[in-house]
């Protein structure tokens, strides 16, 4: 195996890993991330648990996505990990305008607490 496939691999599976780790993580406890959609109004209180499990299912199956080796799951994987990425680095960049760089996004659950800021540098 080539050095630069054998790179790839690797970029893709810590890539993996982050999007798995970060989805593991916000069910700990689940109901703060929850507060999070309320908190922006995205939601009231009985379709938080919706949304929350459907971005955490989200990050989930974008993790597993790229760990399997074949191109017809891969490169989709790979595409709609993008468009995740792009769509939170612009939540984020008008969290920070809005709000400044205060608080938790809840980008990695409650563990690992990130201003908007290292959270966009984090994507």
């Amino acid at each position: 195996m080539k050095t630069s496939t054998l790179f790839l691999h690797f970029l893709l599976f810590v890539l993996s890993g982050v999007f798995l780790f970060s989805g593991i993580i916000k069910l700990f406890p689940a109901e703060l991330f929850e507060y999070t959609f309320v908190n922006m109004g995205l939601t009231g209180w009985s379709g938080a648990p919706v949304v929350a499990r459907f971005f955490v299912s989200l990050e989930l199956m974008l993790g597993m996505g790229m760990l399997v080796p074949f191109r017809r799951i891969l490169r989709p994987a790979l595409l709609w990990s993008f468009i995740f990425l792009l769509t939170m680095s612009a939540y984020l960049t008008w969290q920070w305008v809005s709000n400044g760089n205060e608080g938790n996004c809840g980008c990695l659950g409650m563990l690992l607490p990130m201003t908007p800021l290292q959270s966009l540098m984090k994507n």
